[in-house]
């Protein structure tokens, strides 16, 4: 054991520079990686993200179209079709893709970010991987000043 306190993949800062947003992570084993395994989301319903894995972007005109989405060790860079305006918001894994409960389906609220971890066990036999998804962001979503 290290003996150091749990903390989960999460963001740590954001920054923003012309139309790329960068979104720097502690990232428990690193790098960042994303879930292959895992349709991605916003392919049918807010297909303005479609290609942003699970983050989702908005301004105070409403959402914003994310071209792409590129892993950078800890960090991940979201580049925006257009510059963002006032009350820029990003958050990650927070909207579905569809109406009612739509849990652990592919409609439902989920993104494609992981670590590497590469630990297995067993459950009822079969191997399982123990590696770090981060979760969905509403509670103290990254806001950037304008």
């Amino acid at each position: 054991m290290l003996r150091k306190p749990w903390q989960p993949l999460q963001p740590t800062s954001v920054s923003l520079s012309g139309t790329t947003l960068t979104v720097t992570f502690h990232v428990p084993v690193p790098p960042l990686a994303w879930e292959k395994t895992l349709s991605a989301p916003h392919q049918t319903v807010h297909t303005e993200w479609a290609k942003g894995h699970g983050f989702e972007v908005a301004d105070s005109t409403g959402p914003l179209v994310i071209s792409d989405a590129v892993l950078s060790g800890e960090a991940v860079q979201l580049t925006l079709a257009k510059a963002p305006g006032a009350g820029l918001v990003v958050r990650y894994a927070m909207l579905q893709d569809g109406a009612g409960y739509l849990g652990g389906k592919p409609d439902g609220r989920r993104g494609q970010l992981r670590d590497v971890r590469s630990t297995r066990h067993l459950v009822r036999g079969c191997p399982h991987g123990l590696r770090e998804y981060c979760f969905a962001r509403r509670a103290g979503e990254h806001r950037l000043p304008h």
